[in-house]
Formats: C-alpha cells, sequence, structure tokens
C-alpha cells in the first residue's frame, strides 16, 4: 500500500509489476473459484477508517469480521495459494488475537535431505 500511495503522492516511482510485491513479481494469484475472489475481498477489508480532519480510528468490529472471514475461508483451503490473504490474517491476529490464533499449527516432518544449503 504505501508503494502505491508514495506512486500517488509524486507521481515518479520504480513501481512495476515486477518489483511490487503487491503484484507478486508478475505471477499474481489468479481468482478462479468464488472462495478465492472472496478471500480477496476480505483481505482488503481496511479496519482502519480516516476521516477528512486528518484522524484516524481503527475498528475493531472491522477486523474481527475480516478475522472471522479470512479463517473460515483458511479452514476451506482458499488461502492454500494466497500468501497476500495468510498475510492479512495474520495481522488480523495480531491485532485482535483470537483463540484459533493461538493455537500450535503442527510442523511437518522433514526427511534427510529436505534442507539444502
Amino acid at each position: 500500500g504505501r508503494e502505491i500511495a508514495e506512486t500517488l503522492r509524486t507521481g515518479t516511482s520504480n513501481l512495476t509489476p515486477g518489483t511490487s510485491w503487491l503484484y507478486m513479481a508478475e505471477h499474481p494469484v489468479l481468482c478462479t473459484t468464488v472462495g478465492m475472489s472472496i478471500a480477496a475481498a476480505a483481505g482488503n477489508i481496511n479496519a482502519l477508517i480516516e476521516s477528512r480532519g486528518g484522524c484516524s480510528v481503527v475498528s475493531a468490529e472491522l477486523y474481527d469480521v475480516k478475522r472471522e472471514a479470512l479463517w473460515a475461508l483458511h479452514a476451506l483451503g482458499y488461502l492454500d495459494a494466497f500468501p497476500f490473504a495468510l498475510i492479512e490474517l495474520g495481522e488480523c491476529e495480531e491485532q485482535r488475537p483470537s483463540a484459533r490464533g493461538s493455537e500450535a499449527a503442527p510442523a511437518p516432518e522433514l526427511g534427510p535431505g529436505a534442507l539444502v544449503l
């Protein structure tokens, strides 16, 4: 978001689809299902409400709605190939922790040679 805001503010930037994290370095996530489209929409919910006077407030309720929607989509497997939505879910858990967010995730077993340095 900051890259785009800076581009719009100054009119100059080296921002391209190949260099921006937002565009996944020219490997975008294609929303081929309704669930992926909903994940994209939910991931882009902005819980920061800004006024024209420069004041802003964070909406706890919007964070909660976003977090619950992303958890539901995660349980259905729609976030498996959508790193942006996973990052947003992590941010929601950081801002408004839930019981689900504090559960330990199982670590995969790594066999010999799994890590190549």
